[in-house]
């Protein structure tokens, strides 16, 4: 994923939090009471915590691992285990998204901590 610049961090923030409410709604998941538990405390991140999410990054392996399922999910091949996997991948990656963006929202919004 892209990091998204300070400057749209607003936006970022809307269509993740659009993308969560909706898995939230979804029922009461570990990805969604963590997507909901983020969403509240955005405006409670501190900037060393922001800094540290920021910090926050997939592994090699998982980054190969979501390359690998995306490519079988274009050619119709995944398995249900697979496909349940991908999903999961594609969860918390729209987690992660939605922390980042609440972390250079607390930045953006307390420039001096920068």
């Amino acid at each position: 994923m892209e990091p998204v610049p300070v400057d749209s961090a607003e936006n970022s923030i809307r269509v993740v939090t659009t993308s969560c409410y909706n898995l939230a709604m979804q029922g009461d998941t570990l990805i969604a009471i963590l997507s909901r538990l983020v969403a509240s405390s955005a405006d409670s991140l501190s900037p060393a915590a922001a800094q540290a999410v920021l910090q926050l990054r997939f592994s090699a392996s998982d980054q190969q691992r979501v390359s690998e399922l995306a490519a079988k999910s274009n050619e119709g091949e995944l398995t249900p285990e697979e496909a349940t996997e991908y999903d999961e991948y594609i969860n918390a990656g729209d987690l992660l998204t939605l922390w980042k963006a609440n972390a250079r929202l607390a930045l953006k919004q307390n420039p001096s901590a920068v």
